[in-house]
């Protein structure tokens, strides 16, 4: 990683948009928006956040009810978890964007859009 952190970033933007027709295109998108002055150290550092940090119990114990979205083809977060955490966080929903995966917002915007918008109007959401 060290080494060469360009091409470290690179992969991991891959790995976003992987499997999805629109991978190339969405991979630039994403390369054009990250710094290249940013240190292996502070990968390094978000990276072991995701590894030691774990909020499913906390969660579990949210009141508050939000929309879980997945891509069917997400490597990183596969769309088989909605249906643990379905169980897991009742107050929860969980939507699966056919063909997208793990940034539907950038592969599928109009799809992730509706999601948002039909949750939004939950009768349960409005105070």
């Amino acid at each position: 990683m060290h080494d060469n952190f360009p091409r470290t970033i690179e992969r991991f933007l891959s790995l976003q948009t992987l499997g999805i027709a629109s991978a190339r295109k969405d991979t630039k998108f994403l390369k054009s928006l990250v710094s290249y002055q940013q240190s292996a150290e502070v990968l390094i550092r978000g990276l072991e956040i995701v590894q030691t940090t774990d909020l499913r119990s906390a969660l579990a114990h949210c009141s508050v009810p939000f929309l879980r979205i997945y891509g069917d083809r997400d490597e990183l977060v596969p769309s088989r978890v909605a249906t643990l955490l379905d169980g897991a966080w009742p107050t929860t929903q969980s939507a699966i964007i056919d063909n997208a995966a793990h940034v539907p917002f950038m592969s599928h915007p109009d799809d992730f859009l509706a999601l948002i918008i039909h949750f939004s109007q939950r009768d349960d959401l409005l105070y």
